[in-house]
Order: structure tokens, then C-alpha cells, then sequence
């Protein structure tokens, strides 16, 4: 068979076009660093890299979730051993004073320290990382820990009516200050009216003035919620007595004290092997409430 020129120019063509592939392929494994850059380049080894690189990403999640495990459990170990000291300084001021060798202003000077560890023990339950608080058991976004004291009260129907001399008296605690307010007759026919109304009478109360009380009056959805604007041990806002108290809501509502826990008992855990799960908080039936 004679080979003709057209042939041999044909072979030559479809030879080159080979070379000019792998020099393709080569090139496109060497700009990736990959040897397998699709299945075809391996049907066989394909399989074995995507497992590869499950394994990878897994193993390194695993790194990271050790990594935020210990600054978790650092930081809560750190918090605990606060605690324990100052626990440990109200004992010995309780032990101290428990005779009558000590004068009321050494007694007094006592219970002002014990306010102030109290405080520093509420600052220490709300402690966060990366932004999610320790001890709120899921309830990592909500302060565990009530910083100022609160009353909620029960749901009042709308409008409500304060008549003179029928239901227009209000006591109220504020941090352990006490004051019957007057408040002003009127309908009050939206949340934002009625808290407003209690809001201007607290504000204009001379014995809270006096005393340096003061309080925030919100409506939430169907309800009163009064809070007390100072912070630590002694915060408390209490409606205790007065005719307007049942038409507010205000008689059988829930009394929240600073300090109050506001978290639950549900546990995070972060994997950090395969079926190796580590508790990350401490949650209600932890250590700082009950046995946070």
C-alpha cells in the first residue's frame, strides 16, 4: 500500500494534537498542584480524592471545635475559681461577724461588702466568649444574669381607666425605697400611653427624687414591665399595694431581682471526634445556680 503524502501529514497532525494535550494537561497540573483536576483524569483515584478531602475538612473541623472547646472551658474554669474566692471572703466576713464584738458601722461596712461581691458574682455569671454567654445553658445570646431588677406584670385589657379617689394609687419599691404615687385620671387606650402615664408619675415622685430611685416603664405586647435603673445586689422595682394595682396588671405579676438566672438548663457540645462530643457551658443545674 503506498503511504501517501496526505496520510503521512494526517498522522503527523493527529500526533502533534496528542502532544499538545498532555502538554495541556501537564500544564493544568502543575498551575493547580493537583493531579486530578476532573474525573476523567482518574475515574479510579477520583473517588479515593473526594474522600480525601471529606476526611480533611472533617479532621479540621474537629481542630477547630478543640481550639474553641478550650477557650470555652479556660474560661469558664477561670470564672469558677472567681467565684470560689469570693464565696470564700463572704464565709469569712460571715464568720467574722458572728459575735457581738463588732460595731454597726463594722456591721454595716460588712454588708456593703457582701452587696459588692454579690455584684461582682453577677458580672462573673454573665461573662461571654466570642459573644455567647457561658452559663446560659442554650440561651447563649441571653444575659444569664439579671443585672437590674424587674416586675413583670400580667396581661391588662385596653383601654384602662384610672378614676380619682377609685383607682388611682400606686405603691411602689424601687432598690428598697418606697412611695405611693397618684396617678393621673384618664383612659389610657394603648400600651405605649398607660407605661407612659406610670413613667411620668415615678419620674415625678419626690421620694424616689429624693433617694436618687428611678425606674423604666415599658408595655411588652399585653403587659407592664417595670424595670429599676440601678445595678448590683439591691436593684429591685416591686409594685406592693394601691387601688390601681389589679387594673395595671400589677397584683399577680412576676418579680425578677437582680440576679435573677434568665438561661436554661440545655448543654452545647462541640464534636471533637468522631462521636467524641465535650459539654461547652455550664447551664442551669450547674455550678452557679443550684448545686448556671
Amino acid at each position: 500500500m503506498r503511504v501517501s503524502d496526505q496520510m503521512l501529514f494526517q498522522s503527523m497532525m493527529v500526533h502533534l494534537q496528542r502532544q499538545t494535550g498532555s502538554l495541556l494537561h501537564i500544564q493544568e497540573q502543575v498551575a493547580s498542584g493537583k493531579k486530578i483536576n476532573r474525573p476523567s483524569d482518574d475515574p479510579i483515584g477520583q473517588p479515593l480524592v473526594l474522600n480525601y478531602g471529606k476526611t480533611l475538612a472533617t479532621t479540621e473541623q474537629y481542630l477547630q471545635n478543640i481550639d474553641r472547646s478550650e477557650t470555652y472551658l479556660t474560661s469558664a474554669e477561670s470564672t469558677l475559681q472567681d467565684v470560689g474566692d469570693q464565696l470564700q471572703r463572704a464565709h469569712e466576713l460571715a464568720l467574722q461577724l458572728a459575735n457581738d464584738s463588732y460595731s454597726s458601722t463594722d456591721r454595716a461596712n460588712a454588708a456593703n461588702e457582701v452587696r459588692e461581691i454579690f455584684n461582682q458574682l453577677i458580672a462573673m455569671g454573665n461573662r461571654s466568649v466570642e459573644g455567647r454567654y457561658i452559663f446560659a445553658g442554650n440561651q447563649t445570646r441571653t444575659l444569664p444574669f439579671l443585672e437590674q431588677g424587674r416586675y413583670l406584670g400580667t396581661a391588662v385589657t385596653l383601654p384602662v381607666t384610672v378614676t380619682a379617689a377609685v383607682n388611682d394609687q400606686l405603691t411602689l419599691s424601687l432598690d428598697g425605697i418606697s412611695s405611693t404615687l397618684t396617678l393621673p385620671a384618664g383612659s389610657y387606650a394603648t400600651g405605649t400611653a398607660l407605661a407612659g402615664m406610670v413613667q411620668t408619675a415615678i419620674n415625678a415622685d419626690p421620694t424616689f427624687q429624693a433617694a436618687g430611685a428611678s425606674a423604666t416603664v415599658t408595655f411588652d405586647t399585653d403587659h407592664l414591665v417595670i424595670t429599676s435603673n440601678s445595678e448590683g445586689g439591691t436593684s429591685a422595682a416591686v409594685p406592693t399595694a394601691g387601688t390601681a394595682l389589679a387594673d395595671l396588671g400589677l397584683a399577680a405579676g412576676t418579680n425578677q431581682p437582680s440576679g435573677t438566672y434568665m438561661g436554661d438548663s440545655g448543654e452545647i457540645s462541640f464534636l471533637i471526634g468522631p462521636n467524641t462530643p465535650v459539654i461547652m457551658n455550664l447551664p442551669e443545674t450547674g455550678s452557679l445556680k443550684g448545686s448556671a
